[in-house]
């Protein structure tokens, strides 16, 4: 991080280049019905893209969150190529390395996908996908 409170473009590398650090949740416990997936999730203590964001109390940046939506959401559109739309995200609360969460994501019979990471009475993030290409059933 900049004096200025920027980002600086070694610290962006260090999200998209090689560390030990694990950049996935730890999936706990998973649920699959039809088309819907839920998992009980804990954030790693030493989740790399949380790494200088912020110092002195580090969160998951959102972005991070879509992905992980976005990666289990494509094992209910496995037909589809990728995101067209996201709607209604919504960023509620801050979600912290160490933290427990839960994931969940459904599509509806519209071929949206909704999704939530929520945990201990508070959500974290909202949102519907809209995924794009390939063939839907």
């Amino acid at each position: 991080m900049a004096a200025q409170g920027k980002v600086t473009s070694r610290s962006l590398r260090k999200l998209f280049v090689g560390t030990d650090a694990p950049r996935k949740p730890q999936v706990i416990e998973e649920r699959c019905v039809a088309n819907r997936i839920e998992q009980r999730c804990r954030v790693p203590e030493d989740l790399a893209q949380a790494e200088g964001h912020f110092p002195g109390m580090p969160i998951v940046p959102g972005v991070v969150q879509l992905q992980w939506v976005i990666e289990v959401a494509k094992r209910l559109e496995p037909a589809s190529d990728y995101v067209e739309v996201v709607e209604a995200l919504k960023f509620h609360s801050l979600l912290r390395p160490g933290e427990p969460f839960e994931l969940r994501v459904e599509r509806t019979a519209d071929s949206i996908t909704a999704f939530r990471l929520h945990g201990d009475g508070q959500t974290f993030s909202s949102g519907r996908l809209r995924f794009g290409g390939g063939e839907r059933s």
